[in-house]
């Protein structure tokens, strides 16, 4: 698995682009990182699983994330108004993603999962997603 994270100030976004093969350590890895960004609390996020060719994620593994995503602590409270857009056009991708935005729903967490990239990009207020150009993973 390859992801690339990228972090915008000036936009006030961050974006994480996924490709290849995901399984449930590398996205653990993944939120490790994200969450040790600095501006993790206040930016936006666009996650992009548009170039994922295989998942292998368990749902042991996709319970286990929630769980470390709750208990996490964080350096500061994530900004109530933040948007957290999911990319996800295949229906494999779209159904997870509609189950993490449920869980993100009860906890108070502005997260959207979208299929259009489109309609992605208006919702986070962006017409192109800017260029990738750190990599990680």
């Amino acid at each position: 698995m390859t992801y690339k994270i990228y972090e915008d100030p000036e936009r006030s976004l961050i974006t994480v682009s996924f490709s290849g093969s995901v399984d449930d350590r590398e996205i653990l890895h993944m939120m490790d990182e994200l969450y040790g960004r600095s501006g993790f609390a206040d930016a936006d996020q666009f996650i992009d699983f548009s170039q994922v060719k295989h998942y292998a994620i368990t749902p042991k593994g996709m319970v286990n994330y929630n769980e470390v995503a709750r208990e996490r602590t964080e350096r500061a409270p994530a900004k109530k108004n933040r948007k957290i857009v999911l990319y996800a056009p295949d229906d494999l991708t779209f159904g997870m993603a509609r189950l993490l935005a449920s869980v993100a729903s009860n906890s108070g967490i502005n997260l959207e999962v979208f299929r259009d990239l489109p309609k992605a990009l208006d919702f986070i207020g962006l017409d192109r997603l800017p260029a990738q150009s750190e990599k990680n993973g």
